[in-house]
């Protein structure tokens, strides 16, 4: 059985190639666990999962991609960090991309992506990838490499 108070979940490549057990040992305890190691939120309940990401108002997307490893210049005190994550929103890392973005910035700029996700678009991009992989395949072949 994993300790999850005794494991790093974000160093240990053993949970990282197989997380199941970790997350079982998770699940365990609590649907909301704070790891020891960087302090983040591990949840791992389905209610409390659909709570948070239907909540855009108390929880942020900012650092979706970066995670706990880049931290804000200034402490976050207090419950509500709004203030602080739209002071220093764009020293984070990816702050420019759809992932972080928080509503109603996420919706408005996913509204205008989706026009581009068709079937039909994405069809012709994967008939256009294969015609360029080829193309690139033959470049390389015909240079030796």
């Amino acid at each position: 059985m994993i300790d999850p108070e005794a494991t790093n979940f974000f160093q240990d490549k053993a949970v990282q190639a197989d997380p199941y057990a970790y997350f079982d040992a998770l699940r365990s305890l609590a649907p909301i666990w704070r790891e020891p190691n960087y302090g983040a939120f591990i949840i791992t309940g389905y209610d409390e999962a659909r709570a948070i990401y239907n909540d855009p108002a108390r929880f942020s997307s900012c650092n979706a991609v970066s995670g706990p490893f880049i931290k804000f210049p200034v402490p976050i005190e207090g419950s509500d960090a709004s203030a602080v994550i739209e002071e220093y929103r764009d020293t984070l890392p990816f702050s420019d991309q759809l992932p972080t973005f928080d509503q109603p910035r996420h919706t408005a700029h996913r509204r205008l992506l989706m026009r581009l996700l068709t079937p039909q678009r994405l069809k012709e991009n994967e008939e256009f990838m294969w015609r360029f992989a080829d193309q690139l395949i033959d470049e390389f072949i015909d240079k030796g490499s």
